[in-house]
């Protein structure tokens, strides 16, 4: 079982209390994994699903602010656009 853990403006990924990672949001605004460098050897489908699951929930209020935005501006400026060509 993953356990996340935050700290500051990271979050701490920890394996049968083992820390194997950090999460943490990149400049575009979403959260991203990167593993501990002193790990070694292999990890199973279900903690990477675990891991992939935690931070695709993460990042879900910043696709959907995304989503929304992109919705809204869809038509704005189109013919300007293609007036511009």
């Amino acid at each position: 079982m993953i356990e996340i853990e935050p700290e500051q403006n990271r979050f701490n990924v920890s394996l049968n209390k083992k820390r194997i990672g950090t999460i943490y949001m990149e400049v575009d605004g979403y959260y991203v994994f990167v593993p501990a460098a002193r790990n070694r050897g292999f990890w199973d489908e279900h903690t990477l699903l675990a891991i992939g699951n935690k931070l695709k929930e993460m990042n879900k209020v910043w696709d959907d602010s995304i989503a929304e935005y992109f919705s809204k501006h869809a038509n704005d400026n189109t013919e300007e656009q293609i007036d511009d060509f």
